[in-house]
């Protein structure tokens, strides 16, 4: 994309990221910036520029510095405000469910969707209705895209808490995309990602953060261990003749069940006629 872009190469480096895709579609005219960003909402990687290039972080990175209070200073224009300011977004606003429609690389690129939601059976420990869809113009298994779903869940609920902070000039080597600790004097400690940097005038540096879970971006379902349920084929030869019988079964299995996102259909196959 960079090179499509017309960045020379000496312009950005992509030794960040090494995973490897089946296929993605670029359907219309879009800026990199754009087509980067599909890609990026897929395979969680940040767009930063570092050195006087564009860089490409993987996310899920080990932290690279730890910070004590002392080190803090107020944010904001006023000198005396809050050293560490906390901001938390309210749980109704975020997804219930998250959805990634995609090509399927396992039934002939046909359109697909996967899912991964929170439980709120029973007890409700969230207080949220709300589901978000993402199209990801990228060919993936149903496994990879659960995958994407269930991190991109967890990732949203991490970051729902926001930190602003000032730092001194002994952290100029920080960056967007690196991931930090932060430990105050009462005992509490962040683990945070930093998704902004302003240097000021006097080197004093204003900084945003939010909650990393580095646990998040680990696979939570190893290809062949999900029932995708796709069951497709691009062709069933048929040498002899066949009878169709459906099946009035409830679901046997309660990993069949498709949250309403796809119908299950039960079928069996033996001998038929002499």
């Amino acid at each position: 994309v960079c090179a499509r872009s017309n960045l020379e190469v000496g312009h950005y480096d992509t030794t960040g990221v090494d995973t490897e895709i089946t296929g993605f579609a670029i359907t219309q005219i879009a800026s990199g910036k754009d087509a980067i960003a599909h890609l990026a909402s897929c395979f969680f990687f940040d767009t930063i520029e570092s050195d006087y290039k564009l860089k490409f972080v993987k996310r899920g990175g080990a932290v690279v510095a730890t910070i004590g209070q002392d080190d803090l200073a107020a944010a904001g224009k006023d000198s005396s405000g809050d050293y560490w300011i906390h901001t938390r977004a309210q749980g109704q606003e975020l997804p219930i469910q998250v959805n990634v429609k995609c090509s399927d690389q396992n039934s002939s690129y046909q359109d697909a969707m996967a899912y991964s939601w929170r439980n709120v059976r029973s007890i409700a420990t969230v207080h949220s209705a709300h589901k978000e869809t993402m199209e990801a113009p990228v060919v993936m298994s149903l496994t990879q895209a659960h995958n994407v779903a269930a991190t991109w869940l967890f990732t949203v609920w991490s970051e729902r808490d926001a930190y602003q902070s000032a730092l001194g000039w002994q952290y100029l080597h920080l960056d967007p995309a690196d991931n930090v600790t932060v430990g105050l004097d009462n005992g509490d400690q962040y683990t945070v990602r930093i998704t902004s940097t302003e240097l000021g005038g006097d080197y004093n540096i204003k900084v945003a953060f939010v909650g990393e879970d580095m646990d998040v971006y680990t696979p939570h379902v190893a290809e062949g261990e999900m029932d995708t349920g796709s069951g497709y084929r691009s062709a069933v030869p048929s040498v002899v003749g066949a009878r169709l019988v459906f099946l009035d079964t409830p679901l046997l299995v309660d990993s069949h069940n498709t949250g309403g996102n796809g119908t299950r259909v039960y079928y069996g196959a033996g001998p038929y006629g002499a």
